[in-house]
């Protein structure tokens, strides 16, 4: 009996511990409400997994297509255009990045969808009227939602779909990772339909790679006429020998601008779509429903259900029996 008292005491001198004590026993003690709001989400994490739109992811892979022996070609080149006393920008490294940057943009989106015309009714799908051809502001519950939201909080109105539109919505929906050994790129992108998802990476690919080589082919335009410029007013004749030489580089570069089938990203995988619904993800969903469930359980007994005198007379009498 005395040694029980002492345990008592011991514990009874730290506060933090006898009240963790307290909310073990109080939780041990609602284990029947516990277990009823673990229920709860359990059955609310099921009807989600159950209502919500199944999801394919479709992925492409491509690394840049320049070569190791460009830099001195660069550097000749640059040579030929000191000799010519002209000053011309003649680094083509960066085309790489400003593809990636590119990627998710409003220029770039705007040649994807000349290109493919059924992007956009094809992601906003719920507001296009196939049999109309028109645009339609969508009803139902997420309309109303969409209406008070606007009405109490001052939010966006409904806005026809349109490249600034699916260009916000890219930039949600599309992953870019890069892998810092070789530079390639992954580009991810997840929709209800698994073969519009590999066709949307592969025409994100084609447009942004098209507007770098589209861009890329005005500056040379631009060069090869200046420079034809200038080689109508050479005076000497290492001026002309060095321009005539820069303008067949030009030309040159003008030439693989044209036939190259990938200017600056080549595909290193093709774009590969998942056979089975990347989301939602039933294990981490039920997962995290049993966490939150536990979590709120627990506070519920503390809210309600624990009384911290009762348990603590309690564990003092049970200390104290023989």
């Amino acid at each position: 009996m005395n040694v029980a008292k002492n345990e008592y005491e011991a514990i009874d001198g730290d506060p933090d511990v006898l009240a963790l004590r307290n909310l073990v026993v109080g939780v041990y003690e609602g284990w029947r409400f516990l277990l009823l709001v673990l229920l709860i989400f359990l059955s609310l994490a099921i009807l989600k997994l159950n209502l919500s739109e199944k999801g394919y992811s479709a992925s492409i892979v491509v690394g840049s297509t320049s070569t190791e022996g460009e830099g001195s070609g660069i550097s000749q080149y640059a040579s030929l255009a000191s000799l010519a006393g002209v000053n011309l920008s003649l680094a083509r490294t960066g085309d790489f990045d400003k593809y990636e940057s590119l990627l998710i943009s409003t220029d770039q989106i705007q040649n994807m969808i000349d290109d493919n015309p059924d992007i956009l009714p094809t992601i906003f799908s719920g507001e296009w009227d196939e049999k109309d051809k028109v645009w339609k502001k969508p009803s139902g519950v997420g309309s109303v939602v969409q209406t008070l939201i606007h009405f109490f909080l001052n939010g966006p109105k409904w806005q026809e779909p349109s490249v600034e539109r699916l260009t916000r919505y890219l930039k949600d929906k599309i992953v870019i990772t890069k892998n810092p050994k070789n530079g390639f790129l992954t580009i991810l992108y997840e929709n209800r339909d698994s073969d519009f998802a590999a066709r949307l990476v592969l025409a994100l690919h084609r447009s942004t790679d098209g507007l770098v080589r589209s861009r890329a082919e005005v500056r040379t335009s631009q060069r090869l006429s200046y420079l034809s410029g200038n080689l109508e007013r050479s005076l000497t004749n290492a001026q002309r020998d060095a321009l005539i030489q820069l303008l067949m580089e030009e030309n040159k570069k003008m030439m693989m601008i044209q036939v190259d089938e990938s200017f600056v990203a080549e595909i290193v995988q093709f774009p590969l779509a998942s056979k089975t619904p990347s989301s939602p993800q039933p294990v981490v969903t039920v997962l995290l429903a049993s966490l939150a469930g536990f979590i709120f359980g627990c506070f519920g007994i503390i809210a309600f259900g624990l009384d911290f005198k009762s348990i603590s007379s309690r564990l003092i009498k049970a200390d104290q029996e023989p």
